[in-house]
């Protein structure tokens, strides 16, 4: 079982615009861009963050055996890439 703490963060395109108004006060304003795909308006999306777990349980039969247990452990940390989460490991039947 894994945890995550939240969800995929979306980062997208933004068009940015800097006017100055009388008081010459800079105002900046942020607008997503926008394409055109089978008639249907999409933001530009320049990358998906995905979120990273908090907590990783496993049950595996040879977990009784230290040298077992501590495989899973680095085969969990390097599928994950994080060693920052807590990883419990138990002993199935």
């Amino acid at each position: 079982m894994v945890c995550f703490s939240e969800g995929i963060e979306t980062v997208i395109a933004y068009k940015t615009e800097k006017q100055t108004n009388n008081n010459g006060v800079v105002i900046e304003t942020k607008t997503p861009i926008l394409v055109t795909n089978a008639g249907k308006s999409e933001t530009i999306v320049l990358e998906k963050i995905m979120p990273k777990p908090t907590s990783i349980v496993v049950v595996a039969t040879g977990a009784k055996n230290t040298n077992v247990k501590l495989e899973i452990l680095r085969a969990v940390q390097t599928m994950f890439g994080s060693t920052n989460c807590k990883i419990e490991i138990f002993a199935g039947n």
